[in-house]
């Protein structure tokens, strides 16, 4: 005979049944599509304020796709309207600015290194000098982005400000969040009271120290006719190899044009004015030519021919290849 279920059986069961809902589908993504207001998780969320609202309780919502959302208007649009039908009438965006030159490697990193990816379509990989010579849509629309959002959401009547991770220590990421953006008094005395309370994450950027390992790998891959393959099975048997260190491996790199490079950088300098309202001074160009130099090396690609042409890479290529090939 089955064992009698339990209250705490029923609560366990009506939580599982929360979680197959929309409770972990994306918000953002539900703006995104066409047929919004049939999308599961915009009627989830729609519910869950109306109960937040009904319970006291404010909202907050964080998701970088609401960044994308901002490119749809009527979207944006309708997020707030709805908000506001429910009896929420104060609305506070806080974005959250990283530089043009490094979203735009942080970006390319995500999309392709990202070490989730365990498998990728060959055809579909651009090395970052392609990426953003082709004018790929994603690495365009990153140009002047967080002064777009900022004037987006100030025409919609949204309090908006801008946390410029430049300007904070990662240290003082969280509280300068809490008690300046969000300015939620009761937490923001908490963290000030036991600073080392929050946990702050990884630096957000993905490094790209393996960068032009993946090129190079996505390149033999292609050469071969390959048309998918695990890159980080590929990469692991080249760091075994000592790809990153031995001498006759060493890697030709092409880097992005001058007049592109300027162009990242003309994109860069007029937005953190903007940002500002105001003209750089001396000083502040200065130092932000300074760590735009120091990082235009993040815009650089391997030269895959030459790496291709190469007898010292054969055996290594062969072997990588292989490994990436292998299904799980």
């Amino acid at each position: 005979m089955a064992p009698r279920a339990t209250r705490a059986d029923a609560r366990r069961v009506s939580a599982r049944r929360r979680c197959d809902l929309p409770l972990t589908a994306n918000l953002a993504g539900a703006l995104l599509e066409p047929d919004t207001l049939s999308q599961p998780a915009w009627v989830w969320f729609v519910a869950w304020a109306r109960g937040a609202l009904a319970r006291g309780k404010r909202l907050f919502l964080s998701s970088e796709n609401f960044a994308s959302v901002a490119a749809l208007p009527a979207k944006t649009q309708l997020l707030i309207s709805t908000l506001r039908m429910i009896g929420f009438g104060k609305l506070r965006v806080v974005i959250v600015h990283r530089r043009c030159y490094e979203k735009l490697q942080s970006e390319h990193s995500e999309q392709f290194l990202a070490d989730y990816r365990t498998r990728a379509d060959v055809s579909e990989y651009l090395p970052i000098v392609d990426w953003v010579t082709q004018r790929e849509p994603y690495a365009e629309n990153k140009f002047g982005q967080t002064v777009m959002l900022r004037a987006h959401f100030e025409r919609l009547g949204a309090e908006v400000s801008v946390l410029d991770i430049h300007r904070v220590p990662p240290s003082d990421f969280v509280a300068t969040f809490v008690c300046e953006h969000m300015r939620a008094a009761s937490t923001c005395g908490q963290l000030r009271a036991h600073p080392n309370s929050a946990k702050v994450g990884k630096k957000n950027a993905r490094p790209r120290g393996a960068a032009l390992l993946v090129d190079v790998i996505y390149g033999a891959a292609a050469q071969r006719g390959m048309a998918r393959l695990s890159c980080p099975r590929a990469l692991q048997a080249l760091y075994a190899l000592g790809a990153d260190w031995r001498p006759e491996l060493a890697i030709q790199a092409r880097c992005l044009s001058e007049p592109e490079l300027a162009r990242v950088w003309r994109f860069t300098a007029a937005e953190e004015a903007d940002l500002l309202r105001r003209p750089l001074s001396a000083l502040e160009a200065s130092e932000l030519r300074k760590d735009f130099d120091a990082k235009a090396g993040g815009f650089c690609s391997a030269n895959v021919s030459a790496v291709l042409a190469s007898v010292a890479w054969a055996k290594p290529l062969a072997i990588a290849l292989k490994r990436g090939s292998e299904m799980d």
